[in-house]
């Protein structure tokens, strides 16, 4: 496989479990969040390979091309981790990342942008207006989860098809932010 699309994006599993709605009746019902044995846990975790996906395979396995599709105010997978992700990767981000005010900062830092026709690899934050995630180490409590929208979202899915099929990462938002519709 030579091109693939990551659909839950994420690096720090770890740094995850005190920021996902997903795990909220375990970390609820004690005060201590569950903790996985460490060699159980770092063998599906991501972060001790995932430099190795682009430009440093490891033996045996191609280079590849990916493209990241995020979605904004995700209560399941922090946009924090993803955006971790990409940097350890290098993979482009689309430009403009977010309406303006989505984000307190820049999170495009470290991270050039993609260009259509031209980048092999990208991450796009979509979003279908729900509420930012919180930058504690907290769960998201605010407003319906959006970590469906961009695997339903139609340009999402045009986009995902160019990808898969002719190798090549398009703009499918007109140079805009990406917007999805929000699945209800």
């Amino acid at each position: 496989m030579r091109t693939g699309r990551l659909q839950a994006e994420m690096v720090g599993g770890r740094y995850l479990v005190d920021r996902t709605d997903s795990l909220s009746p375990l970390t609820e019902s004690s005060s201590a969040p569950p903790r996985l044995p460490t060699a159980e846990a770092d063998r599906g975790e991501d972060a001790g390979y995932v430099q190795h996906i682009i430009d440093d395979p490891l033996p045996g396995t191609p280079i590849k091309q990916v493209l990241m599709h995020v979605a904004y105010g995700d209560h399941q997978v922090s946009v924090l981790s993803a955006l971790v992700q990409a940097r350890t990767m290098g993979v482009p981000i689309h430009c403009p990342i977010a309406r303006e005010g989505r984000f307190p900062k820049d999170p495009a830092w470290g991270l050039a942008d993609a260009v259509p026709g031209e980048s092999t690899s990208a991450i796009v934050i979509w979003d279908s207006g729900m509420a930012p995630m919180p930058f504690e180490a907290t769960p998201p409590r605010e407003g319906d989860d959006s970590h469906e929208d961009p695997r339903a979202d139609i340009d999402a899915r045009r986009q995902k098809a160019a990808f898969s099929f002719d190798g090549e990462f398009i703009d499918a938002c007109g140079g805009e932010a990406c917007l999805a519709d929000h699945v209800s």
